[in-house]
């Protein structure tokens, strides 16, 4: 029997659970870490499963409602604090799904969009764009794109999750943590 209130969703490979961000937020506001089972140290262990988008991807529609607002995020090495493998499960701000929405042009500097057909090859398709040597300082945003599949959103050193609806109370959290009409995170926060 899994506790609800913490674990989300378990498999033999990943386990889905509520992050601690999320006590005494209100009820609209997700924040959830998907994990491996078996020890991942982070984006940069060539053992790193693929699986674990898709299996993201589903705890997320579990639990917001309207897939274009789902994000997910893993942090480049160097702006994490666990020394474990997780993809934060989270609600994209509104305007980076805006620009998401709008944006025919080149990411703005910092960042890459890399076009995904399906979740079954982020780790794949990221380290084909970027190269094996920067996997490490790459963080991944993960949703929806417009015209169908999925678009990743790729950080150079710096946490996707300025991008994303991370916290549930905005006061305090300086500017440059989060996301503008045109997002370039100067100093993203460490998760």
């Amino acid at each position: 029997m899994l506790d609800v209130d913490v674990v989300w969703a378990r498999t033999d490979a990943f386990v889905a659970i509520q992050n601690m961000v999320m006590c005494g937020c209100h009820p609209g506001f997700v924040a959830g870490l998907v994990l491996p089972r078996m020890r991942i140290t982070g984006i940069e262990d060539p053992q790193r499963p693929e699986g674990i988008w898709p299996f993201a991807w589903k705890v997320a529609q579990s639990r917001i409602g309207d897939e274009i607002e789902i994000g997910l995020a893993i942090n480049p090495e160097s702006v994490r604090t666990q020394n474990q493998m997780h993809v934060h499960v989270v609600r994209l701000r509104p305007e980076v799904r805006a620009w998401l929405d709008s944006s025919d042009t080149p990411a703005p500097r910092g960042l890459a969009l890399v076009p995904l057909p399906t979740l079954n090859g982020v780790f794949d398709a990221v380290e084909a764009r970027v190269g094996t040597a920067q996997m490490a300082d790459t963080g991944i945003l993960v949703a929806r794109a417009r015209r169908g599949g999925w678009t990743a959103v790729l950080t150079n050193r710096t946490s996707p999750l300025a991008f994303t609806m991370y916290r549930c109370v905005e006061t305090g959290v300086p500017s440059a943590y989060r996301a503008t009409s045109s997002p370039n995170p100067a100093a993203p926060p460490r998760r």
